[in-house]
């Protein structure tokens, strides 16, 4: 593809920097994996801070909103190896492996390939798709062992973090460069995970700055079709960096960057251009190639205990290569907030932001759009005002925030958010909120040829389809009832309206629908979550959800899919973790994991499944950790997808796995 960003060369080179480093770097060890396993006790997870809420440090136990925060050790006593496992332990969270490269996650229903309704971001810089809508998974991956928390909002905030933070938003935040000093080296090697190698390096420059290094490879095996082997398997690469610094007592500065590049396996059927419009199709095993960047920069400035200012900027990078299509994504992204304690009982947080895409695209008979190339640009401003309507007992947060976008104009998005916590061990929240998920390329100026079930279609973009709108009403309970346990009970009620649909404008052949908003619907439901200190050694944290779903096309809708897709999420999931200390050196965990059945818009039934998996873990020494973990125990094999309309690629089993690792600090 002709176009190219400098700043592409600019992370190849910092990456190749980071490799050829890692050879000459020493120092001291970071504190031994599994050192403290159970460091966060019931009464520590109550002062646990979560920033996406409210976009500024609030304690969870007194958060206004269905938040759960996954900490490192969760994390690395979960036995996930990719951060779409890790999501699993999320109650409300539904997370569908379609093969051995991609996932389909969401909150609270409405879940698919990209999940256009998650806003996720790493370290608050945004990873949704511009042109596809959603989030590639399998390009989100991190270390690790680099994560600090993932935070887990289930249901909007738009209203302070904008368009498409409709169902839910993750955010995902990284350890500073100070807490990761001294060396890792971690190897992983099992039945589906073949290897993943992966080497990081801490250091410090001066008393005020501290510097991180970083590089992982892996690769994942294939998955089995219905006893036969797929074509999904996964090689990846990826390098960065992080470093922080102070310049006095008022500024701090944290700058991150990665880049990585890798093959996708995948098995994607299309119809075959020299019979078109007859259904015949052709299949293509191929290796789907991806390399990308981003660079990262934010400034805090605090100069006194009454205010705080924040600049962050970023820019990302993204390159794809497919039998469908070939594209190129670049996204320059600057966001401004202040922070500022107006009078004793209120704060007020404002801010403005602009976003600008440019993408560059190769097309084939498949996928076709009306233009090559395309800038789109997102102005954007919030302020919220947050009153302590009584002193440490309750408050009252109201905002809005008001964004223009190149396809639907201005859109404005907003809520309310109240906390009453009557005890130190109990709050209560309620809040009603209005969010927005506005267009992406695809739905404005795409055509898809497509041959589903065996008849051809034409799936095209509509340069009128509009903005998705929910108003939502939220209601919560947090309480502590007795020293070793914690509940955490939310409720919910959805009302959709505008939502997307495919009108039959021509029965063919070939079909064709057009890309429309004639779709009204409701979903309410509730999900729960408790974690017990059975004693000093032994944890035990339980979640359920349940959600109902319904779906109403307008009057004159013809729209022969939409109806179904309230049964393309579970009623039901289930999970239970048990983490237990056998040693002061050696832990067993345990992961129990339900999920109810699916009947998405095809008719493919996915029947419910109950898998669980198993970890035993050795700390051999201060420096060497070791573990075997057993994955999807309970059966050979298990389907979570069925197939897409959008993305006809097929898909494939979950396997039963092994895996060995062994981490060593220096």
């Amino acid at each position: 593809m002709a176009r190219s960003l400098k700043r592409k060369v600019v992370l190849k080179a910092a990456v190749a920097a980071v490799t050829a480093a890692m050879p000459l770097l020493s120092g001291s060890a970071e504190s031994a994996p599994g050192a403290d396993l159970f460091a966060l006790g019931l009464e520590e997870l109550m002062q646990v801070e979560v920033t996406t809420v409210a976009r500024q440090p609030e304690h969870w136990f007194d958060t206004p909103a269905a938040v759960y925060v996954i900490t490192s050790e969760e994390i690395r006593r979960s036995g996930a190896t990719t951060i779409p496992e890790v999501l699993r332990l999320a109650p409300g969270v539904q997370v569908v492996r379609m093969d051995a490269n991609k996932w389909a996650i969401s909150a609270r229903g409405l879940n698919g390939r990209f999940a256009r309704y998650m806003l996720v971001m790493i370290d608050g810089r945004s990873v949704y798709h511009p042109l596809y809508s959603g989030v590639m998974w399998e390009l989100q991956d991190l270390m690790l062992e680099d994560i600090e928390r993932i935070e887990v909002i289930r249901g909007p905030g738009g209203t302070l973090w904008g368009a498409n933070a409709v169902n839910g938003i993750v955010n995902i935040v990284t350890k500073s460069a100070e807490e990761t000093q001294g060396g890792l080296a971690g190897i992983t090697a099992g039945t589906e995970e073949r290897i993943n190698l992966r080497t990081r390096y801490g250091g410090r420059i001066d008393s005020n700055t501290f510097y991180r290094v970083y590089a992982k490879g892996f690769e994942r095996d294939l998955a089995p079709v219905g006893g036969d082997e797929g074509h999904d398997d996964w090689r990846m690469g990826r390098g960065g960096f992080r470093m922080d610094w102070t310049g006095g007592e008022a500024d701090r500065f944290m700058m991150r960057g990665d880049y990585y590049r890798g093959l996708l396996g995948q098995s994607v059927t299309s119809p075959d251009p020299a019979f078109w419009p007859f259904p015949v199709t052709r299949e293509d095993a191929e290796d789907a190639r991806v390399s990308g960047g981003d660079l990262l920069f934010r400034w805090t400035r605090t100069p006194d205990i009454t205010q705080e200012f924040q600049l962050q900027t970023f820019i990302d990078h993204r390159h794809r290569e497919e039998s469908t299509l070939e594209m190129e994504v670049n996204t320059f992204d600057l966001d401004v907030q202040h922070q500022l304690r107006v009078s004793p009982r209120r704060e007020r947080i404002w801010g403005f932001g602009y976003r600008l895409v440019d993408d560059d695209l190769d097309e084939s008979f498949s996928y076709r759009f009306d233009e090559e190339s395309r800038t789109t640009q997102l102005f954007s401003g919030f302020i919220q005002e947050q009153y302590e309507l009584r002193p440490d007992a309750l408050t009252l947060s109201l905002g809005t925030k008001l964004e223009h976008n190149d396809y639907t104009g201005f859109e404005w998005q907003p809520g309310a958010r109240l906390a009453w916590t009557p005890t130190d061990r109990d709050t209560w929240w309620a809040s009603v909120t209005r969010a927005v998920r506005t267009p992406a390329r695809v739905e404005h100026d795409w055509t898809l040829r497509q041959v589903w079930n065996g008849v051809p279609l034409v799936i095209r973009g509509n340069s009128d389809y509009g903005t998705e709108d929910l108003v939502a009403w939220e209601l919560g309970y947090r309480t502590r009832p007795h020293e070793n346990v914690m509940l955490d009970i939310a409720t919910f009620y959805f009302d959709y309206d505008e939502m997307q649909s495919l009108q039959l404008v021509d029965t063919g052949p070939p079909a064709v629908l057009d890309i429309d908003n004639r779709v009204r619907g409701e979903s309410y439901g509730f999900e729960t979550s408790a974690r017990w200190d059975v004693c000093d050694r032994w944890t035990l944290d339980a979640s359920y959800s349940f959600i109902e779903m319904h779906l109403h096309p307008e009057e004159g809708s013809n729209d022969p899919f939409t109806e179904n897709f309230e049964n393309d999420v579970p009623q039901n999931m289930a999970h239970l973790l048990s983490t237990v200390d056998l040693t002061e050196r050696l832990a067993w965990d345990a992961w129990l994991r339900y999920t109810g059945n699916i009947n998405n818009y095809a008719g493919y039934d996915i029947d419910p499944y109950l898998t669980m998996d198993t970890g035993l873990r050795w700390q051999v020494n201060d420096r060497l950790n070791l573990a075997v973990v057993g994955r999807n125990l309970l059966e050979p094999a298990h389907r979570e997808y069925a197939s897409s309309l959008i993305l006809n690629s097929e898909s494939t089993e979950v396997e039963r796995s092994v895996y060995v690792r062994a981490t060593w600090t220096f």
